[in-house]
This record gives structure tokens, C-alpha cells and sequence, in this order.
């Protein structure tokens, strides 16, 4: 969004729920779209990571990883080896939908560097700590909590939280519309960030997944902070 533009942006992904798994290929086949319906599925990550700007992977990977270690107030940030040489090897189906995104036009770049990107982004370890901040960050307008230095525009902070809410918890995200009510981004790691407008961010770990992606625990807990802690954005007590 920063590098192009939402339109830009919009024209490679889309910006619909789907009602499909987390790594589907029948949806880039049976649709009436040539490309990924958000952002938040395998698809969509490896279409918008070939968006980012920069001269190679190695630049690119490096605008991103030092915006995260802004956002989060942490330059100790690293990447696991191990972790990222795991996605490498059992890639099949990433590939298959990598390559079939290029058949369509849908990815700007070659499909190793797009995978290559993908793969480096999703081996980064972080703790609960980490993506708490990363929710607050996206709670509080954009803002870091120590220098209150704005990142990003509230514009494109509104379509990133849309998206989440709509779209971060895979096919369960309505689910999780219901019954937490605020934006949520899950991943396969059992990792969960809960960014409630204007009042905290969340970051949950729980590795036990469901066959939908999301953390078992980490999911009741969202639930249970949200009732506890009358965190619905929907709920008649904010009115």
C-alpha cells in the first residue's frame, strides 16, 4: 500500500472473504478472478510480497524486516534458518500456486523471488511480546509506542484492519467477527494479532492449530479476552 497505492495494490489481489482453505488452489481456478481474493491467504502473501519495492530479494527483505523491527521496538529481531529452509522443502504447494498466479499475469515478479521473499518473511521469530506490539501499532493509527512516529496513513490502516477482520482468521473469520469482534490475523504457526482501535494490541501463541489454521487456544482466549475485557467493537456497551 505505501509502495503503490491501494488501486495498484487491489488490481493484483482482492479484497473479498473466501470461504475456502488457507492454501487453496481451487480458488484461483474456479473463480471468475485471475487472482488471490485477499491478502491473508498463501495466494495473496506471495502476490502482495512480489509487490514490494526494491533492486532484489535481498532489498526488499531488508525494507521489511527493518520496518517490523520498528514497529515492534525490537532490533534483535531474527530470521530462523531452520525455519526458513523447511518452507523451502516442502514448497510444492506454494509453487503450485505461485506458478499458476504467473500464468495469469498475476505476479510482478519471477516466481523464485516471490517464493524466495515469502519464505524469508515467514521464517521471522517473534514472541507474543512481538506481535502485541505489531497489534498496537495497527490500534493506535500507525504510530510507534516510543517515538509516536507515524508509519503509516490511516487510510491504508483502514483497509489493512477491513481485511483482517474480514479475512485474517481464514474461513473462520466471521467466526471471529461474531464472537471477538475486532481485527484478528492468524498464522499457521498458532500465532494470533488482535488489534482493538484505539485501546490495546494483542499477540497470542498457541501451535496447536485447528484444520482451518488458526490456534485452538489462542482462538478461545481472543474469545475470552474480548468478553472479559468488553473488547467487541460491536457490542452495544460502546455506544
Amino acid at each position: 500500500l505505501q509502495d503503490f497505492g491501494k488501486d495498484r495494490v487491489f488490481q493484483t489481489v482482492g479484497m473479498e472473504p473466501m470461504g475456502d482453505f488457507f492454501n487453496s488452489i481451487s480458488q484461483l481456478e474456479s473463480y471468475d478472478t485471475s487472482k488471490p481474493f485477499n491478502p491473508m491467504i498463501n495466494a495473496g502473501a506471495i502476490a502482495i510480497a512480489a509487490l514490494i519495492k526494491g533492486k532484489s530479494v535481498e532489498n526488499r527483505f531488508n525494507r521489511y524486516f527493518d520496518f517490523l523491527k520498528k514497529i515492534t521496538n525490537n532490533n534483535e529481531l531474527q530470521m530462523s534458518e531452520e525455519v526458513y529452509h523447511a518452507e523451502r522443502a516442502n514448497s510444492a504447494r506454494n509453487r503450485s500456486l505461485a506458478y499458476f498466479m504467473q500464468s495469469t499475469g498475476t505476479l510482478v515478479t519471477s516466481v523464485d523471488d516471490a517464493l524466495e521473499l515469502y519464505f524469508r518473511m515467514n521464517s521471522v521469530m517473534m514472541c507474543s511480546e512481538d506481535f502485541a506490539r505489531v497489534g498496537a501499532f495497527l490500534a493506535r493509527g500507525g504510530m510507534t509506542s516510543e517515538s509516536k512516529e507515524r508509519l503509516i496513513p490511516p487510510h491504508h490502516l483502514r483497509t489493512v484492519k477491513a481485511i483482517m477482520m474480514t479475512s485474517g482468521m481464514y474461513n473462520s473469520s466471521g467466526h471471529y467477527a461474531v464472537e471477538a469482534g475486532f481485527p484478528c490475523k492468524s498464522g499457521v504457526s498458532g500465532s494470533i494479532i488482535g488489534a482493538i482501535p484505539g485501546r490495546m494490541g494483542i499477540g497470542v501463541i498457541g501451535p496447536a492449530i485447528s484444520p482451518k489454521g488458526n490456534s485452538t487456544a489462542g482462538g478461545a482466549l481472543i474469545k475470552k479476552l474480548s468478553q472479559d475485557l468488553e473488547l467487541n467493537m460491536f457490542g452495544i456497551e460502546n455506544t
